[in-house]
């Protein structure tokens, strides 16, 4: 009797597939985007910048990944930007993510090619730890949006990583990048803070009069630049004069002299210019745009003091 004994081997063989490639699930990114410091009147542009940190895993070698945003829940001015709406209105501010520290080229989409072009990021993956990039992503809100009311502007942004194993970096369009995952997304914002702006454009000058027997009319100018949809009164105060009143101010000369004269917000000038907030000031709604205030002025008839040069400073407060 013979005893046969068969020895099998057995043998298990791990490797990992293109299939196994995965670079959608530990990619993060800066989010939200925030602009801060925006000086809505001023109209200067402001800038940000993110980081988009991609990590792949999958076959040893270099991995080639394309990295697209959509035009994001506000939507997008076609080629020209993207947008942040307002929260809880429909207004619009437009921004544009780059691809460069320049801020020339766009950072587009593969999906909507309007939206500009992608960049290809290298990746060398190393066995059993993948690789990763670390990838700036430049934004940039736009100069002069000063008619946008105040208020917070946001927009959430879909991110998708297209990508493949390649010997060399192909281009974005390459057949070569067979997969696609999405990414975070990316929440870009800025609040516009309520702002004004106040200037003196034209004092109030009465000219030279020898006698004071009738009107003497005359007009200055403040320009005035608030926020579009906020409101603000323009109060002016008594002035210097001793014993003058918001609608009996006093103009004072040589040796304390004094002529006495009236500002008014109308030019009929009926309706007097004084400091109550808001009986007697002056309201109105900004637009975000400059707007040049006329201040009218009138010396009533009175009796005519020494000759000289008579002058008093009123003090003009806007409040919003």
């Amino acid at each position: 009797m013979k005893l046969m004994v068969l020895v099998f081997s057995l043998l298990f063989l791990s490797c990992q597939t293109a299939g196994a490639q995965s670079c959608g699930a530990t990619t993060t990114i800066t989010s939200p985007m925030i602009f801060t410091g925006v000086d809505v009147l001023g109209g200067g542009a402001v800038d940000t910048t993110g980081t988009l940190s991609i990590h792949c895993t999958g076959i040893v070698g270099l991995m080639q990944v394309c990295p697209s945003f959509d035009a994001g829940t506000a939507g997008a001015n076609g080629s020209t930007s993207r947008q942040l709406q307002r929260v809880g209105g429909t207004e619009k501010i437009n921004f544009q993510l780059y691809q460069d520290a320049a801020r020339t080229v766009p950072w587009g989409s593969l999906i909507d090619t309007s939206l500009g072009t992608t960049p290809a990021i290298p990746i060398t993956l190393v066995i059993f730890i993948g690789g990763t990039a670390d990838v700036p992503v430049y934004a940039r809100l736009f100069p002069n949006q000063q008619t946008a009311p105040p208020g917070t502007y946001t927009s959430t942004l879909a991110t998708n990583l297209k990508f493949g194993a390649v010997s060399a970096l192909t281009g974005c369009n390459s057949p070569l990048l067979t997969q696609s995952q999405s990414g975070p997304s990316l929440v870009v914002q800025t609040d516009f803070p309520k702002s004004c702006l106040l200037s003196v454009q034209n004092n109030v000058n009465f000219g030279t009069a020898q006698l004071l027997t009738a009107n003497i009319n005359a007009q200055g100018t403040l320009s005035v630049q608030c926020t579009n949809t906020t409101p603000y009164d323009i109060a002016l105060g008594i002035g210097n004069g001793a014993g003058a009143t918001v609608t009996a101010r006093k103009m004072t000369g040589p040796g304390g002299a004094q002529i006495g004269y009236q500002i008014f917000r109308d030019g009929g000038r009926t309706l007097n210019w004084g400091q109550t907030v808001p009986s007697d000031t002056l309201g109105a709604t900004g637009t975000g745009l400059v707007s040049l205030t006329p201040v009218y002025g009138r010396v009533p008839p009175q009796t005519t003091p020494g000759i000289g040069t008579y002058t008093d400073t009123l003090l003009v407060t806007l409040t919003y």
